[in-house]
């Protein structure tokens, strides 16, 4: 993943979901770089979230 540009985060989340087969979460992660050039994109873009509540999400679950 790292070789194709994924994030660290990208990367963490890979490894804590082992439920998921790696390819196929590796070819949604490859989709969403091609259609929103980063999952930062695809969250505020294809989701509609925005920074604001990305930050309230960050404040409930990661700390």
């Amino acid at each position: 993943m790292k070789a194709k540009g994924a994030s660290r985060a990208e990367i963490k989340f890979a490894k804590i979901d082992g439920g998921v087969d790696l390819s196929y979460l590796k070819a949604l992660i490859d989709e969403i770089h091609q259609d929103y050039g980063s999952v930062g994109e695809y969250i505020t873009e294809g989701l509609h979230i925005t920074h604001e509540q990305q930050e309230r999400l960050r404040e409930m679950y990661l700390e």
